[in-house]
């Protein structure tokens, strides 16, 4: 039996309206390196983007298509 903790697992912020404007998603608000780094990034830097993210949504809404 394996008792070591597994590391904290944060799930991709992606909500599936993926479309880059001004190299940033319309969708999820990620950058195009924050996208493409997700999966190497550490549990801390997947914390530090969402928390990001979050503030950035409570700002503005999202965007559903190019003004």
């Amino acid at each position: 039996m394996n008792n070591n903790p597994t590391p904290k697992q944060i799930v991709s912020p992606c909500i599936g309206n993926c479309k880059l404007i001004d190299n940033a998603c319309i969708g999820c608000k990620r950058t195009l390196i924050q996208i493409t780094n997700w999966r190497s990034m550490s549990s801390q830097q997947r914390d530090q983007i969402i928390s990001e993210l979050n503030e950035k949504r409570s700002l503005a809404p999202l965007r559903t298509s190019a003004p």
